[in-house]
C-alpha cells in the first residue's frame, strides 16, 4: 500500500513499505524511474530471509505519485537537496536509522545522505553509480544524449543484456516507471545527476559500504566502481558478471546474494 511522508517544504513523498519487524532497507532508484524499479528486487529480498529485512521504496519530487519538484525559478535541484527527502521518509516511519541502496542517480543522492546524514544510515549499497563527472569516468556521449532526451525505448537497452531484453521486451518499459514522465521534470533530474560532486565528503564516510556495478554496464563506466570504492574508507567491491546498468533485473539472484550477505555482515544496532 502506497504511503506518504511530508518534507519540511510541504511536498509529498509517495513510498512502499514492506512493513514488519525485519531491519528497513532503503531503496532509491535511477534517473527517469519511479519505486516500481523495485518491486521484483524488493520482494527477492524479502524472501531470502523472511522477517529479516523490510524493504521500503520511493518515488522521487515529480515523479510517480509523489508532488512535483520546487519550480524551476527556485534554483537547479541537486542530489544533495534529494538526500534530505530521505530523512523526511525515515521521519514518517519513526525509523531512527536504515540500510540505504542507491542505484545509478540514486547512487549518487546515496552518497550525499551518508555525508550528510550518516547517524541515521545502517550500511550503505552503491549500486551502478559515480562519484561525479568531475572525478568520475565518462560514458560514451551517445548514453549521455539518451540520458538527457530520456529516451525510454533507447535506455531499456542499455540496462541489460540483449538476451534478456528480447526474453522481457513487453514488461521492460513498465519496469523503467509505472508512468510517463514530463520532460522538464526529466532535464532537471538529469542536470542534478551532472552536477553530482560528492567526492570530498566521500572520504569522511564511516559507513559500511558495498560499491555493486555490472561488469558490462554502459550507462556508468565500470572504472567508477573501482573510484568509489577506493575513495570511501570502509567499502568492498562487488561485480555482478556480463550484467549492464540493471543488475537487480537481469542477474536477479546474484545481485540479492551480493546485498543480503553484506547487509546480514552488518545489522543495525539494537
Amino acid at each position: 500500500m502506497t504511503s506518504f511522508a511530508l518534507t519540511p517544504d510541504g511536498t509529498q513523498l509517495a513510498f512502499d513499505d514492506t512493513g514488519g519487524p525485519g531491519e528497513p532497507v532503503l531503496l532509491v532508484c535511477g534517473q527517469g524511474q519511479d519505486r516500481h524499479f523495485w518491486r521484483g528486487f524488493a520482494q527477492a529480498l524479502t524472501d531470502t530471509a523472511p522477517g529479516r529485512w523490510r524493504p521500503i521504496a520511493l518515488d522521487p519530487r515529480g515523479i510517480g505519485d509523489s508532488d512535483a519538484l520546487p519550480p524551476a525559478d527556485a534554483g537547479p535541484w541537486q542530489t544533495r537537496d534529494m538526500a534530505h527527502d530521505l530523512v523526511a521518509v525515515l521521519d514518517a516511519l519513526g525509523l531512527p536509522r536504515a540500510h540505504l541502496i542507491g542505484f545509478s542517480l540514486g547512487g549518487r543522492v546515496a552518497q550525499w545522505f551518508a555525508v550528510d546524514h550518516g547517524d541515521r544510515l545502517g550500511a550503505l549499497v552503491l549500486a551502478g553509480t559515480t562519484p561525479g563527472n568531475a572525478h568520475g569516468v565518462a560514458r560514451d556521449p551517445a548514453v549521455s544524449a539518451l540520458l538527457a532526451r530520456g529516451d525510454l525505448s533507447a535506455l531499456a537497452a542499455t540496462m541489460v543484456p540483449p538476451d534478456w531484453a528480447a526474453a522481457h521486451a513487453d514488461a521492460l518499459p513498465g519496469l523503467m516507471r509505472s508512468r510517463t514522465i514530463a520532460q522538464p521534470v526529466l532535464r532537471r533530474y538529469f542536470e542534478a545527476s551532472e552536477a553530482h560532486d560528492a567526492w570530498a565528503g566521500l572520504a569522511c564516510v564511516q559507513a559500511p559500504s558495498l560499491v555493486l556495478h555490472g561488469t558490462r554496464d554502459p550507462v556508468n563506466v565500470p572504472d567508477n566502481a573501482r573510484r568509489l570504492a577506493e575513495r570511501l574508507p570502509h567499502a568492498e567491491l562487488a561485480w555482478i558478471e556480463g550484467a549492464h546498468h540493471a543488475p537487480f533485473w537481469s542477474h536477479l539472484p546474484d545481485t540479492v546474494q551480493a546485498v543480503s550477505a553484506f547487509l546480514a555482515r552488518h545489522p543495525l544496532p539494537r
